[in-house]
């Protein structure tokens, strides 16, 4: 009965308006009291409460036409739901399926009837223009009501939301809310409550021209995708991630040709194609991420992955798409081995990597002359452009291709990376770290010749030795014999070198290896030499190879240089390399030792003598004759066998007399003609003690010889005179 007095005291206020307006305030007042006394009082009975309600919200709603006022449209859409409610329950239909169904529809119809105030409904005639509308108490205290102000969009809008058109929009985004809520609970409920929240969200962006409420139409449609996947008869769960992929190309394709109409600014989520990116490329991630339990599916969905961000680089014209899409392609690969592993080890995976390796090496290579990031100056520098500024990386520009921001930039990265990775796995067997290692030192070597980088040179050299490593390791061979092999090695880059030289007339590309390779060849020589000498007592023979390549090494710059001092220490090498090679062979015949030392003494004085050093030229002369007469008359006196030694003394001495008169130097030829007096006298003296030879036959034999040289002397006296000053003058000039 409350609730019915109600309006007739709100009309009797209308009619006290005109005549006496003192009165008005006081039967409003009443009016909108016995509303809520009278739904207070009803709430004992359900059945009466949902009509005095009911009769309230029309109360309500007449209230905000006749009075202009929004305030009374909010208490009237807030009541109608809670109708709903008790209605539902007093009917015993309060359930998910009603509440979701039935508060989706309000949402729908506030919408509609918001979208109609929206459209400019004119106020009634004789009242204020809508926005300046009458109060309840104004300051005069009569019945002229304000309205609402006036509210903006937000931008992107479409200009101003009329006041009365907000308490129903309010409500409609709070009630389909609820409604995604409670149809949650059930599959095929919540496939049809979200395709209808996404259609409302969708209307709400059209027709307030407002980016934000992309997000929910757009973000909403995933769910009854997702269930309705679930609904398909004979699909496993291991596809599901897959399921994910036409909806992830339709977002990306949306909001890329329907919604990316202009640059994307910040703020970057209020532009109306993000919701489409931001769910594309989160829903990628749930693809890979739901396949995990599927060594198959999760392969597919790597692979599936990788095209996707592998054509976003090209939609979107950023190369950062290239890193997500190259590491997707990785793992694809990586995954695929676990289909059905073979069980021969992990290192057998680097293989197909070592493909991946180059493939991505000369994609990037395309690239970088496609979309060139240097500039070659007049002098041949080649210059990066480092976004403002231009770099010289010199040398190496193969730093400024990993560090210069451009499409190439994620293949070389991602190459350096799989050089790096894989040949650290393949290390676990000699076989593949050989294949992998010669295959990137190809690799390497060919982007030295493309790009004049002497450090890739470098590389490409240490990978070769990494397989020779691995070669002799896998061989079997010990260690101080495999760094024999590593001088070997040296020697042959420095002749490698020399060809090189020769041939950069016709190839100027190879003088970019000249320098690596006589570097490194010096390197191992003398990295093996300096190795194996620790080894000499246990390995003798690989410590004279190792001394033999650097020595023969070292002979070769110094010919090629004129570097007389290097000479003397490549020769001295070989000299050693030769002994340990008689005491490996047990040889103990002094006269392999003694002739090459002596030569190569006698050799170094004639050098230095050239040089004008002359009196270091002369005690190494010295020494190489002592060294090799000596030896030998030491050879010659050593009983029945020094007659042999007797000869080689006599050959020596006089080989050392030509050799000092044809150059006119008085050490070889005193040296000679003293050892060839000292022999013959010696031989002499072994004949009477060893051989026992009558003492008179040597006396009659050495007392003619005196008798004839008397005799010689007397008759040729005078010019034996003059000769002998003769060559005492000649003497005298000689060094």
């Amino acid at each position: 009965m409350l609730a019915l007095l109600a309006p007739v005291y709100v009309a009797m206020g209308l009619v006290a308006r005109r005549s006496k307006r003192e009165y008005t305030w006081a039967l409003y007042s009443a009016g909108y009291a016995l509303t809520a006394i009278g739904a207070m009082i009803a709430f004992n009975d359900l059945k009466i409460t949902i009509a005095v309600l009911l009769l309230n919200t029309v109360v309500y709603a007449i209230s905000a036409y006749i009075f202009k006022e929004a305030f009374w449209l909010y208490l009237s859409t807030i009541l109608a739901p809670v109708i709903t409610l008790l209605s539902l329950h007093y009917y015993e239909e309060l359930n998910d399926p009603w509440v979701s169904k039935i508060f989706m529809g309000l949402a729908f119809l506030y919408l509609l009837v918001g979208q109609l105030f929206d459209r400019g409904v004119r106020p009634h005639p004789g009242l204020p223009p809508q926005g300046e509308g009458t109060g309840i108490l104004p300051p005069s205290g009569g019945c002229e009501v304000v309205s609402l102000p006036d509210v903006q969009r937000t931008e992107g809008g479409g200009g101003k939301i009329s006041p009365f058109a907000l308490p129903f929009y309010a409500p409609a985004f709070v009630l389909s809310a609820i409604a995604l809520a409670t149809a949650s609970g059930e599959r095929s409920l919540a496939i049809l409550i979200y395709l209808l929240g996404a259609l409302f969200y969708a209307i709400s962006a059209w027709r307030f021209k407002e980016s934000l409420f992309i997000y929910p139409a757009s973000w909403l449609l995933a769910i009854p995708y997702y269930l309705g996947m679930t609904l398909v008869p004979g699909l496993e769960t291991r596809w599901y991630g897959l399921g994910w992929l036409p909806l992830i190309v339709l977002y990306i394709l949306l909001g890329r040709f329907f919604f990316h109409k202009k640059r994307i600014i910040s703020p970057i989520l209020a532009h109306p194609a993000m919701p489409f990116y931001l769910l594309g490329y989160a829903l990628s991630v749930s693809l890979i991420a739901l396949s995990a339990s599927d060594p198959l599916a999760l392969t597919l969905s790597f692979a599936a992955g990788a095209i996707i961000y592998l054509v976003s680089a090209g939609l979107f014209r950023r190369s950062a798409w290239f890193y997500p899409g190259l590491f997707a392609a990785h793992m694809a690969l990586l995954s695929y081995f676990t289909i059905d592993p073979s069980g021969g080890g992990i290192h057998r995976i680097s293989y197909p990597f070592l493909g991946m390796t180059w493939g991505m090496a000369l994609v990037g290579y395309a690239f970088s002359r496609g979309f060139p990031v240097t500039e070659k100056t007049e002098t041949g520098k080649l210059i990066f452009k480092f976004w403002r500024w231009e770099v010289d990386f010199g040398a190496f520009p193969f730093v400024g291709y990993l560090l210069t921001p451009s499409w190439s930039q994620p293949f070389f990265i991602f190459t350096v990376l799989d050089i790096v990775i894989w040949q650290s796995v393949a290390l676990a067997s000699p076989v593949s770290a050989i294949i992998l290692a010669m295959g990137h030192a190809l690799l390497l070597g060919l982007f030295a010749l493309l790009w004049m980088d002497s450090a890739l040179v470098y590389g490409s050299l240490a990978f070769f030795i990494l397989a020779v490593s691995s070669r002799l390791h896998w061989a079997g061979i010990p260690f101080p014999q495999a760094l024999a092999w590593f001088g070997g090695i040296g020697l042959g880059f420095y002749l490698l070198s020399l060809v090189a030289e020769q041939v950069e007339r016709r190839a100027k590309r190879l003088s970019i290896w000249i320098e690596p390779l006589k570097n490194v060849g010096m390197f191992l020589s003398a990295f093996a030499v300096i190795f194996t000498l620790p080894f000499i007592a246990s390995d003798t023979t690989a410590s004279a190879a190792a001394l033999a390549f650097a020595g023969t090494l070292y002979l070769a710059i110094a010919y090629k240089g004129h570097y007389y001092r290097l000479g003397y220490l490549g020769m001295g090498m070989l000299q050693l390399a030769w002994a340990l090679v008689l005491i490996v062979q047990d040889v103990e015949q002094p006269q392999w030792y003694a002739i090459p030392a002596g030569l190569y003494f006698t050799g170094m004085g004639y050098l230095e003598r050239q040089r004008g050093h002359s009196v270091f030229a002369k005690i190494i002369e010295s020494f190489g004759l002592a060294v090799m007469l000596v030896t030998s008359f030491i050879q010659s006196v050593s009983g029945e066998e020094g007659f042999i030694y007797f000869i080689i003394l006599l050959v020596e001495a006089l080989l050392a007399l030509w050799w000092g008169a044809a150059r006119r130097q008085k050490i070889p030829f005193f040296a000679g003609l003293g050892a060839s007096v000292l022999n013959v006298v010696t031989q002499v003296i072994v004949l009477v003690n060893v051989y026992d030879i009558n003492r008179w036959i040597i006396i009659l034999g050495v007392g003619l010889l005196l008798v004839t040289a008397a005799i010689f002397v007397e008759r040729q006296r005078e010019e034996i005179i003059a000769r002998s000053k003769e060559w005492r003058e000649t003497l005298d000039t000689w060094d």
